[in-house]
């Protein structure tokens, strides 16, 4: 994935993946399930991008943890300098992983 955009700024892609895994740690050390539960992303509400970001230099907070019957939700939010960047709700739910053979 290229990580910046035409302008020279992270591109939402990348913001998104930062959050996307920070979410999934998050739930990992949260929750308690064993370290060989594979979890997926299973959704992601209410992305939304407030500001550019314009170097590796943020931090992505994650709470809100709740279990559902669908899996694990959390928020995430990637600020830097003190400033809201970007937030998204993530869905996380167990899964078999097809791509070991």
């Amino acid at each position: 994935m290229k990580e910046k955009n035409d302008y020279g700024m992270y591109s939402g892609a990348f913001i998104f993946d930062a959050m996307d895994r920070a979410a999934l740690d998050y739930i990992r050390k949260k929750s308690g399930l064993p370290k060989k539960t594979v979890l997926v992303t299973k959704w992601a509400h209410n992305v939304e991008f407030r500001r550019q970001v314009c170097n590796k230099d943020f931090e992505v907070h994650c709470g809100n943890l709740a279990t559902t019957r669908d899996g694990f939700w959390c928020t995430a939010e990637l600020g830097q300098n003190g400033v809201l960047c970007a937030s998204a709700d993530f869905m996380f739910c167990i899964a078999n992983n097809y791509c070991v053979a």
